[in-house]
C-alpha cells in the first residue's frame, strides 16, 4: 500500500503533470491517504478561503476544496488507531523535532507496514523503518 502525504494530494490537486501520471499508474486499490491529511486538508482550504480577498480567489479557493473532498472520496483513509496513537507516543519521545502532524502520519504508515508517497523526505528520512518514494525527484 502506498499512503499519499499531504504535498503528493496538493501537486495532484493542482494538476502536476508528474504526480498525475504516477498516480495513473497505480492500482487504485493500493492508494490511501490518512485522515491526519484529510484534516490537514481542510484546515489549509478553509484558511485560504477566509484569507480570500477577490471573487476569483474565493471561488478558485472553493473549487480546490471540492476537488480535495471528491478526491478524499475516492481513496481509503486509514485511521488514526489506538495503536497508531501509541506508536505515534513512541516516536514523539524520539523525535522531538519533527512536527507532531508529521508523527501522526509516521505512526499509521509504519502500522499499515505501508509506503509514505512525499514530496519533502527531509524529516520522514530521520524515522527509523518507515518506507518513503519521493515521486518529484
Amino acid at each position: 500500500m502506498r499512503i499519499l502525504d499531504t504535498n503528493i494530494l496538493s501537486l495532484f490537486l493542482r494538476g502536476d503533470p508528474k504526480i498525475v501520471g504516477r498516480l495513473g499508474e497505480c492500482d487504485p486499490a493500493e492508494l490511501a491517504i490518512t485522515i491526519v491529511n484529510v484534516e490537514k486538508m481542510l484546515n489549509g482550504w478553509h484558511a485560504r478561503i477566509r484569507k480570500a480577498k477577490t471573487a476569483g480567489q474565493i471561488t478558485k479557493s472553493y473549487q480546490f476544496l471540492r476537488e480535495a473532498v471528491q478526491f478524499a472520496g475516492s481513496v481509503h483513509i486509514q485511521d488514526f488507531t489506538p495503536a497508531a496513537q501509541q506508536r505515534f507516543v513512541e516516536l514523539r519521545k524520539q523525535y522531538r523535532r519533527i512536527g507532531t502532524n508529521d508523527l501522526r502520519i509516521a505512526a499509521i504508515v509504519l502500522e499499515h507496514n505501508a509506503i509514505l508517497v512525499i514530496a519533502n523526505v527531509r524529516d520522514f528520512r530521520k524515522i527509523d523503518g518507515i518506507n518513503i518514494e519521493d515521486w518529484t525527484g
